[in-house]
């Protein structure tokens, strides 16, 4: 039996009162990406069950943010 990861169900962003809450997009327009502790979030707009996560992050992540070129992401 084979097992095969078809989907994930990333979790939406984490708010807090009185903090703003950064959504970033790529320059072609098809992801976004944000910040939920210690993970960053990358997520397919057309289809947001199509989904990418960091996760190596050793402290809560409050931003991230694709370069211009949209090969990069910068996260902190």
């Amino acid at each position: 039996m084979s097992f095969k990861n078809r989907n994930i169900f990333a979790t939406l962003p984490r708010t807090q009162r009185g903090m703003p809450m950064v959504l970033g997009g790529d320059p072609k327009g098809k992801n976004i990406l944000y910040a939920n502790g210690n993970s960053i979030i990358i997520r397919d707009i057309e289809n947001p069950s199509f989904a990418d996560v960091y996760t190596e992050h050793s402290t809560q992540t409050t931003v991230a943010k694709y370069s211009p070129s949209g090969f990069y992401i910068a996260s902190a």
